[in-house]
């Protein structure tokens, strides 16, 4: 069996993150117990690999500047994750037992989200708005696709010649996480400002002068 994958939680208690080869890590591992250093993996998951790559430098500069006590939690928490057992690379595993490990779909939680604001605003979608959502819950169904594949295989992949990099979708997965952001913000906008428009007249009038 191939030798495990160092996790970015390992490499940065044995201080061994170096930007060039281990940027792929940020958008990819489990948020560190640290904020100044989680608030930077949240950001590599909506960027492009470019940025990605500008985050993962400013991540080894505040890996650096770490105090004893900032180390001391990073420790904690490795301690904590061995203790509860190194769970197996999805890369490593197949068939059903590889479907178990797949990050949890979007679409459900779309639908949810949607659901909610329609039931919170009290309108009805007009043709438009129908349209931008069906065009949102494609886009969710084709980035689950890209999570589960990138899931399967690991972040990494191997090269032509052998040599390790980044798995091509992940560019693909960084796009559609930031449009999908985009256009979701767009389509809770126009639903909520249409569903302060259908207020009666008196009624908002009678609102801002209670306020």
């Amino acid at each position: 069996m191939a030798r495990p994958r160092t996790s970015l939680l390992a490499r940065c208690c044995e201080r061994s993150f170096r930007p060039r080869h281990h940027w792929m890590l940020l958008a990819a591992q489990p948020e560190l117990p640290l904020p100044s250093l989680a608030e930077l993996q949240r950001e590599a998951q909506v960027s492009d690999p470019d940025r990605q790559r500008a985050l993962a430098r400013v991540f080894k500069q505040k890996l650096d500047r770490l105090d004893d006590q900032q180390h001391a939690i990073l420790e904690a928490a490795r301690r904590d994750r061995e203790q509860l057992g190194e769970q197996p690379s999805p890369a490593e595993l197949g068939g059903a037992a590889a479907a178990t490990m797949l990050p949890p779909a979007l679409a459900d939680r779309l639908a949810a989200a949607v659901a909610e604001l329609l039931e919170r605003t009290q309108v009805e979608l007009t043709a438009a708005e129908l349209l931008h959502r069906d065009l949102l819950v494609a886009a969710v169904e084709r980035l689950d696709d890209v999570r589960a594949q990138i899931a399967r295989d690991g972040v990494t992949v191997a090269g032509s010649r052998g040599q390790q990099r980044a798995h091509p979708l992940l560019p693909l997965e960084a796009k559609l996480i930031a449009d999908l952001d985009r256009r979701m913000r767009e389509f809770t906008t126009r639903v909520n400002r249409r569903s302060i428009t259908q207020i009666p007249t008196d009624q908002l009038l009678l609102s801002l002068y209670d306020s």
